[in-house]
């Protein structure tokens, strides 16, 4: 298969037809970056779809993965039309939910989810309730998939149309290990994990309350995210 590099700014329009294919009438804001050792598609937009929604259309056109076995980013690139393209190593996508939408979620929220610490909900509870919203017709928008997804989960229908990525989601190396105290330092780590989970697919499914797992998926994400020095 024959294989071609371009610019950040290329995938970035090729996004663009994604989205307004998957979601017409949504305004949304695509821009693309290249920096040192990388380049990333910032896509973002307010209220619409749930961010969820949008990964899924979008995310398989990321051509770098982290590999947890090697500790390194791996290029995996994605096909398109028949070729394999090598683009932006990330696609990140920001959505900003304007006041009173926020508002009507965060009721829903206190009226019928349980929350953790002082008041705060983890970002799965906010899409479920969300969701919930959407569905009974009280908000508008496209509701989110459940929150459960697979590692090794198939592609989404914009994927299927404009081509399917060579390779699947590399799982993290950690095992289930049963549920135990975190020292203070390890609860802020989970925390922060929490809040990443809806935005790095498979993360949720290894975020567990044991503090070795905590820590070893700390610095997975971590290395992911910045990329290891």
């Amino acid at each position: 298969m024959e294989s071609i590099y371009e610019k950040a700014s290329d995938t970035a329009k090729k996004v663009r037809k994604i989205l307004k294919k998957e979601f017409p009438g949504v305004k949304f804001s695509v821009r693309s970056d290249t920096y040192s050792m990388g380049s990333s598609v910032n896509v973002s937009w307010t209220d619409g779809p749930i961010k969820s929604v949008v990964e899924k259309a979008i995310d398989w056109m990321q051509s770098a993965k982290f590999d947890g076995m090697s500790d390194m980013k791996i290029t995996v690139g994605y096909e398109w039309e028949g070729k394999l393209y090598h683009g932006a190593d990330h696609i990140d996508a920001t959505r900003v939910l304007t006041p009173e939408r926020r508002e009507s979620i965060l009721q829903h929220l206190q009226n019928t989810f349980e929350s953790d610490i002082d008041g705060y909900f983890p970002p799965a509870d906010w899409e479920a309730a969300e969701r919930q919203l959407v569905d009974k017709g009280e908000l508008k928008g496209e509701a989110a998939p459940t929150m459960e997804r697979s590692l090794n989960a198939e592609q989404p229908e914009g994927a299927a149309a404009a081509g399917k990525p060579l390779a699947k989601v590399i799982p993290f190396p950690l095992q289930e290990q049963p549920s135990q105290a975190l020292t203070p330092e390890q609860e802020f780590k989970y925390f922060l994990l929490e809040l990443s989970a809806p935005i790095i697919l498979g993360l949720e499914q290894k975020l567990i309350r044991n503090g070795k797992a905590v820590d070893e998926l700390f610095t997975l994400v971590a290395n992911q995210i910045y990329g290891t020095k």
